[in-house]
């Protein structure tokens, strides 16, 4: 299965969180696609050039799925705190089956768009974000202390802000490529209490993706994040 990640989170003038995820994924009807959705937004379905005929699903009373007749797709809305992934069975209108073990956490929205042939969604989508697995490839050597051969240090100034006086943010490296800037920061909580914090509160304009090693954070724990910039 390939999956191709246009933006793990981008600005939108449409939606009030402004921030949600968009995965490409190629159809697989004999392997599964793993994939985390929002357990506190809607989250969305759809099929190019199709439509989602009905997804089967044991998990009634934890989830609730919505199809829109008008326009095909299918609308996923936890209903309860949900700890152990779920197998989603999505059923296209022409036939084909695609399932999705889907784990839920807080997160912005996350739309899943299948398509048939890969080859015709990278022509349409032109320069694309780094796949999938470049992008966990990329945060697994930067979790080791080390720089991707892809990617080279860019001298900048160090900087640290706050939030809410609590949660300290310092800016610790950047990398760049060609098509991109990889800022990395290390969060510690000062406070004495736990504290949050997600991938939207550090995007920007121009935000391409955003990691957080974790969301909560114990009494003086520091975590690492990396923001993606898409150079212009």
């Amino acid at each position: 299965m390939k999956l191709i990640i246009s933006s793990i989170f981008i600005f939108s003038c449409l939606v009030k969180s402004a921030l949600f995820a968009v995965i490409y994924c190629e159809i697989d009807t004999t392997f599964p696609l793993k994939c985390s959705l929002s357990s506190v937004h809607p989250n969305r379905i759809m099929v190019e050039n199709e439509g989602v005929e009905r997804v089967v699903h044991a998990e009634p009373d934890r989830i609730q799925i919505l199809i829109d007749e008008k326009t095909g797709q299918a609308f996923i809305i936890a209903q309860e705190e949900i700890q152990s992934p779920i197998t989603l069975c999505v059923i296209t209108t022409e036939g084909d089956v695609q399932d999705i073990e889907a784990t839920f956490q807080e997160m912005p929205s996350q739309l899943i768009i299948l398509h048939k042939n890969q080859e015709d969604l990278l022509d349409k989508m032109g320069e694309c974000q780094p796949a999938c697995d470049t992008i966990q490839t990329t945060i697994n050597f930067i979790l080791s202390n080390q720089i991707p051969p892809y990617l080279s240090r860019i001298p900048f100034e160090k900087k640290e802000c706050w939030k809410n006086r609590k949660i300290k943010i310092v800016e610790i490296s950047r990398l760049e490529s060609s098509t991109e800037i990889l800022r990395i920061f290390n969060i510690t909580n000062c406070s004495r209490r736990k504290q949050l914090i997600y991938e939207k509160e550090l995007a920007t304009s121009g935000t391409s993706w955003v990691y957080v090693e974790k969301n909560e954070l114990l009494c003086k724990e520091t975590v690492l994040a990396v923001v993606s910039i898409k150079k212009t």
